[in-house]
């Protein structure tokens, strides 16, 4: 922890204000789509740094309209270059999805042409994601080659899972609700080979 205190450090923070809204008036459906959202957030980050180490400490602060509460998304970095030609890295990050009208779901039913009707539930809560990362990343150059390898391990985990479900009280209308009991994870491994 010493150490720490005594590399270069960099500090990020920042503020940001988005304004969103979404008016869409149909033919097939009784209600018109009127809804405006809006997100204050703050971020703050500290990076320690030298030849060998980089740690990343950080967090964002978003308040969203369609959202009770403040909610806090912390991330964390670490990298160790021991020898210039490997680097290994490990991250942490949290975030969150709002509960609005509008999706990327949504976004390709209409896009295929699907009559859509969505009502939001009343006690739909904002989706939180939890994700964790590593790499190696190996570089190895020559007179003739330069040579890259980068293998990746991701996991993540989100609570509050937003879904739509056949509304049981409207026929032929969808009702967008937090899937009960059924937390998603998402995991994978990318493998990464360059050269030239």
């Amino acid at each position: 922890m010493d150490h720490l205190l005594f590399m270069p450090a960099e500090l990020t923070a920042g503020a940001e204000y988005l304004n969103n809204t979404l008016t869409d008036v149909s033919g097939y459906r009784t209600n018109d789509v009127d809804q405006k959202t809006h997100t204050s957030s703050g971020f703050l980050q500290n990076e320690w740094k030298d030849d060998k180490w980089s740690i990343l400490l950080g967090g964002r602060l978003d308040k969203h309209s369609l959202v009770k509460s403040a909610i806090f998304s912390p991330r964390a970095n670490i990298r160790y270059n021991p020898n210039g030609k490997v680097n290994f890295r490990l991250s942490y990050s949290e975030g969150f999805r709002a509960p609005q009208y509008f999706d990327e779901d949504l976004h390709v039913e209409i896009a295929g042409g699907e009559e859509i009707v969505r009502v939001l539930s009343e006690d739909l809560k904002e989706e939180r994601s939890r994700s964790v990362s590593g790499s190696v990343d190996f570089y190895h150059t020559t007179d003739n080659l330069q040579f890259n390898i980068l293998a990746e391990g991701f996991f993540t985990h989100l609570k509050n899972k937003i879904t739509a479900i056949d509304d049981p009280n409207v026929e032929g209308q969808k009702l967008v609700v937090n899937a009960k009991g059924e937390n998603a994870k998402v995991y994978g491994i990318n493998l990464i080979c360059n050269w030239g």
